[in-house]
């Protein structure tokens, strides 16, 4: 395995301490910003009466959130070659589910004892990504729309009559942030960080 790492790091043409380092700060940073969106605009909403709207809004947030937070990254990493996705095994609405190696990569982290972030590479049209799963775990504020007392049972059961993601509890994998960023992106980010004061 550590062979396989570092087959991979000289790949990258960093050093060894440097490469996976940089890629844990995006992971961190992208995992604080989502926190940071979800305070803002979905704890109002649990705090509040259960309602349709408040349903709809939160529904529509965790929609569009994987785009939001694709810009932002690209602004971070100042390349477009980047798009961060919000995936589950057990997924409400079809845009999450994950599939083939992110899928698998979800089992593996699933099976670990300490749910910790993983890290792919996947070829692409002649290109290699990296992808970086970045596991999400089902907290108290999950429980309204995921847990087996849900809130909003009756809307999700209408509007998502296939859901797979009803009767989690604290502590469960929730699902992963990932992070797919083309490796020239990353080589080029990693050094144009490594020069700047």
């Amino acid at each position: 395995m550590i062979l396989v790492l570092l087959i991979w790091l000289l790949g990258l043409g960093v050093s060894h301490a440097e490469a996976p380092q940089k890629l844990i700060i995006l992971g961190q940073k992208t995992k604080q910003e989502f926190q940071k969106r979800f305070d803002q605009n979905v704890l109002p909403l649990l705090e509040d009466q259960p309602s349709p709207e408040a349903f709809y809004r939160t529904t529509k947030f965790f929609m569009n959130l994987p785009r939001e937070l694709t810009y932002w990254l690209q602004d971070k990493v100042g390349d477009y070659r980047v798009r961060v996705q919000l995936v589950a095994l057990r997924y409400r609405d079809i845009g999450h589910m994950a599939s083939g190696p992110v899928e698998r990569g979800l089992i593996k982290i699933l099976h670990q004892r300490r749910m910790r972030p993983l890290l792919l590479q996947e070829r692409r049209r002649g290109q290699i990504w990296l992808v970086y799963l970045i596991p999400l775990k089902v907290t108290r504020h999950c429980l309204p729309c995921h847990g087996a007392h849900a809130r909003y049972a009756r809307e999700i059961k209408k509007h998502f009559p296939e859901d797979k993601a009803s009767g989690l509890r604290v502590g469960n994998l929730r699902g992963a942030i990932v992070i797919e960023m083309a490796r020239a992106t990353f080589r080029r980010f990693v050094s144009k960080a490594s020069k700047s004061p």
